[in-house]
Order: structure tokens, then C-alpha cells, then sequence
């Protein structure tokens, strides 16, 4: 799953994207309770820049 950073609490932050990152939770937390195998990804900044193939961390 593609998450977001912050999602895991999202009333940690005040901003403008807070409500995708409380859908965010909800679908994580739907997730993590399943019976499924799973992998939740909880990508930081984004940028528009050409990757470096390096991993920042």
C-alpha cells in the first residue's frame, strides 16, 4: 500500500492535505487489521527532479 507520511498520525500535522492523510489512516489501519500479507510505503517529499539512483535516508 502507498501511504503517506503522517499518516500514521495524521493529527499531528496542520495543513491543507490533512484530510488524505486521515484517509490514509483509515485505509492503513483497514489494511493492518486484514488477514492479509502486507507492505505499507509511506513516501516522504516528492520532487520533480531526474532520480540520482541513490536511496536518502
Amino acid at each position: 500500500m502507498v501511504s503517506g507520511l503522517g499518516a500514521q498520525d495524521p493529527d499531528e500535522f496542520e495543513s491543507e492535505i490533512k484530510p488524505y492523510l486521515v484517509a490514509k489512516y483509515f485505509s492503513d489501519y483497514y489494511l493492518i487489521e486484514s488477514s492479509l500479507d502486507y507492505t505499507i510505503l509511506r513516501p516522504g517529499s516528492l520532487t520533480n527532479e531526474n532520480g540520482t539512483g541513490l536511496v536518502v535516508s
